[in-house]
């Protein structure tokens, strides 16, 4: 009798407990891409694309990509060389917004590891799309029979 109590309370015990102290890590990948974008003037726009690196490399490459209708007034589209675990390198374009239409912009990095395999990491980002979104209507407000406002917010 005394040896099936110790079992149950044993039972009981790993049943309950937490789970174990090694938890699953969600790996990151060696680089990691980020899209900026700052309005100086209704004509001119700086894009910012920055990287931040997970591990030591000698080779990385970062690449704007534009579309045809955007034209480069000041910067550079492209930037190569080596960076260190944890460290961030931005590259800056000062580029003419054409009218304000939304663009398609790609950006691209490309490391090469230290047992010689290449990872490429791409982000897109549609230029002016802040300026193209329109608000949305506030949601409805009912009144309660003490005449408190109460407004409903439902999802979509």
């Amino acid at each position: 009798m005394l040896v099936r109590r110790r079992f149950f309370f044993i039972l009981i015990f790993f049943i309950f407990s937490p789970p174990d102290l090694a938890k699953a890590i969600k790996p990151s990948p060696p680089v990691q891409l980020i899209f900026q974008q700052q309005d100086f003037s209704k004509d001119e726009t700086r894009i910012t694309l920055s990287a931040k690196v997970n591990v030591d490399t000698e080779w990385l490459t970062l690449v704007i990509d534009l579309p045809f209708d955007v034209f480069v007034i000041g910067g550079e589209k492209n930037w190569e060389g080596p960076l260190q675990a944890g460290s961030t390198h931005n590259i800056e374009l000062v580029i003419e917004n054409s009218g304000g239409f939304q663009s398609l912009i790609e950006g691209k990095a490309s490391i090469r590891l230290s047992n010689g395999v290449v990872f490429v990491q791409k982000r897109r980002f549609i230029l002016n799309q802040a300026l193209e979104k329109k608000p949305r209507p506030l949601p409805p407000i009912k009144r309660k029979g003490n005449q408190d406002s109460v407004i409903e917010f439902r999802g979509e």
